[in-house]
């Protein structure tokens, strides 16, 4: 866990853009890497409320964009 790769989340939040919301976090509930969704006001709706990891909002302390996707795993055999 390389924390120069990661965004503190007390020193700036993800972008609040209603569709590109998915980020890696740090999470110290369980001290791992998890994926989660940054939950944000839609700019077409009259919503009023602070912005927001989903899953692990009070647990999360930095955050990185998910830009490198990881490749699927490759079949190991072909069983028939």
């Amino acid at each position: 866990f390389e924390m120069s790769d990661w965004i503190d989340i007390k020193v700036k939040q993800p972008p609040n853009d209603p569709y590109n919301r998915e980020y890696w976090v740090y999470e110290t509930l369980n001290n791992k890497v998890q994926h989660d969704y940054w939950i944000c006001p839609s700019p077409d709706y009259n919503e009023d409320f602070n912005p927001c990891f989903n899953n692990w909002s009070d647990s999360v302390t930095h955050w990185k964009p998910m830009d490198i996707y990881p490749e699927p795993p490759k079949e190991i055999t072909n069983e028939t």
